[in-house]
């Protein structure tokens, strides 16, 4: 990994370098074409201004020259004269050394050899002229050696005109070859940069991928460390909730066996436990068959299933009791399997945890069907009785009178014969 990034770095510093060095590249390449491209032109322009110059003026100094000798005014055209000669004789000097081939110089100087011939012969009609010989000055001016000289400098501003052209152009295919050798060098430079820039990004994609893979396996790493701590933690929570129980240990193994004196106490055949929604959990042979169920069948089963349900709500208030107080005692009618009731006497006995908190409860059932059929058969004896004492009558005293008295009393003391009528 520290190689690969390594690598990655110095790629990225070469990719930087390489890429500011062809900017510099292109950046001067293009600035000397632009340096060169205005050279040419200058030149160009300033060659074509100097050949238009030259000509122009020439033609001034002629002009001035030939008028001084028409009209006989020598001081005004020498004076025009005087003032263009020095700038024709710099014009003709600036084209001579702004091109600088042989040809175009021996023309130059051919040009500046007819200028000052022409210059000394004008000079000299001007002086004529000043002395009134104005015919003598024209003969000058008009002769065949003036239009020779004449025909030499145009013949030497031709050639000077041809060779500055020829100058101009050759500068002109010179910045276009530079311009394109400018130009392929550029593209190649810039075709290998961005061959370099895609080593770059490639090399970085592996990078950034490599990356994100070692970002993984740590995040994985320290997901299964986390795991672990979270195990140990777990692990530390099952020991000292092991402990817990054991300190609890005792106080469960007590309630344990004062459950079980109650149960063996109360000698209740039918036994259960339930969870904390009234769900059946566990029940013996004897609490299924008094149901008429088997044990299977009532485990996972709510208890109303087996109770009457006018006296579900008996079940609660006990249940409610069982809470606050650790047991409590009810009776009421079972409902078997089949739909047939029978009495039932219930004790129910609350289980904690180790906490204190309520996880269920012990019921112990057994059947008080005989005892309930007794009490009523009693309780119809003791109606019937009570009914024949109100029409008890006695005779006292040579009269009739009725007598109530108490049917238990009559029930121990032997007494049934006051039931009938006797006269005293």
């Amino acid at each position: 990994m520290m190689k690969s990034t390594k690598f990655f770095l110095r790629a990225l510093v070469c990719g930087v370098l390489v890429t500011a060095g062809v900017f510099a590249f292109v950046s001067h390449s293009l600035w000397s074409a632009y340096r060169s491209f205005v050279d040419v032109y200058s030149a160009s322009v300033r060659i074509h201004t100097l050949a238009g110059e030259i000509v122009h003026l020439d033609e001034v100094l002629t002009m001035s020259a030939r008028m001084a000798t028409a009209t006989g005014d020598a001081t005004r055209w020498e004076q025009r004269y005087r003032l263009f000669e020095p700038q024709l004789d710099s014009a003709i000097k600036a084209a001579v050394s702004a091109i600088p081939a042989s040809e175009a110089r021996k023309a130059a100087e051919q040009t500046d050899e007819a200028n000052a011939r022409l210059v000394a012969m004008e000079n000299e009609g001007f002086e004529l002229v000043r002395a009134g010989r104005q015919k003598e000055a024209a003969a000058i001016l008009f002769s065949e050696d003036y239009e020779t000289q004449k025909r030499r400098y145009s013949a030497g501003m031709e050639t000077l005109l041809t060779a500055m052209n020829g100058y101009a152009g050759a500068q002109s295919s010179a910045f276009r070859r530079r311009a394109l050798l400018t130009g392929g060098s550029s593209f190649v430079a810039m075709i290998l940069l961005l061959a370099g820039w895609v080593s770059v990004v490639t090399v970085a994609s592996r990078q950034m991928v490599e990356r994100e893979r070692t970002e993984r396996a740590l995040q994985a790493a320290h997901h299964n460390l986390e795991n672990q701590v979270t195990q140990r933690t777990a692990e530390l929570n099952r020991k000292k909730a092991a402990l817990e129980e054991e300190i609890v240990g005792r106080q469960s193994v007590e309630g344990t066996l004062r459950e079980t004196h109650v149960a063996l106490q109360n000698a209740m055949p039918g036994i259960s436990r339930l969870d904390t929604d009234g769900r059946y959990e566990q029940v013996n042979n004897v609490y299924a068959a008094m149901l008429g169920y088997v044990q299977e069948e009532l485990v996972g089963a709510h208890w109303e299933r087996t109770v009457y349900p006018d006296d579900h709500a008996c079940g609660r208030d006990a249940y409610q009791k069982m809470i606050r107080q650790g047991t409590a005692e009810f009776e009421a009618r079972a409902v078997r399997k089949d739909g047939t009731t029978f009495h039932k006497q219930v004790l129910m006995v609350k289980i904690a945890g180790p906490g204190g908190n309520l996880i269920g409860h012990h019921c112990f059932m057994r059947d008080i069907t005989e005892r309930k059929r007794a009490e009523a058969e009693t309780e119809l004896t003791q109606e019937k009785l009570l009914e024949l004492s109100h029409r008890a009558v006695f005779l006292r005293n040579g009269t009739i009178g009725a007598q109530t008295r108490n049917p238990s009393l009559w029930l121990t003391e032997g007494v049934i014969d006051d039931l009938f009528f006797s006269r005293s």
